[in-house]
């Protein structure tokens, strides 16, 4: 029975050391997901995400500026077409709207 004081004084010592760092894990998880720290990772990640996707589509714009012009022209076009058309002669006549004409 002399040897049960001592292993019992080591095995409560060795409980009271995992005890603690079981209260810092916990600790550092409530610091890890509050609101502010999750938004300020998430705010990061994003930023870091978007650079390089700028840096990418800028190596790509830089090696592709013909096919960059063409297809804003492309889209102006489609945007104007309505207009474009209208001086030109060739839009349909607007519909009658038949809740307007009794």
């Amino acid at each position: 029975m002399p040897d049960i004081d001592p292993r019992l004084a080591e095995d409560r010592a060795l409980r009271n050391a995992a005890l603690a760092v079981l209260k810092a894990d916990i600790e550092h998880a409530k610091e890890s997901f509050t609101p502010k720290s999750i938004a300020a990772r998430t705010g990061t990640r994003l930023k870091e995400g978007a650079e390089e996707v700028y840096e990418i589509a800028k190596d790509r714009a830089d090696d592709n500026r013909g096919v960059i012009a063409v297809l804003i022209g492309a889209l102006f076009l489609f945007l104007a077409r309505q207009p474009i058309l209208e001086i030109l002669g060739l839009a349909d006549p607007p519909e009658a709207d038949a809740e307007g004409e009794e």
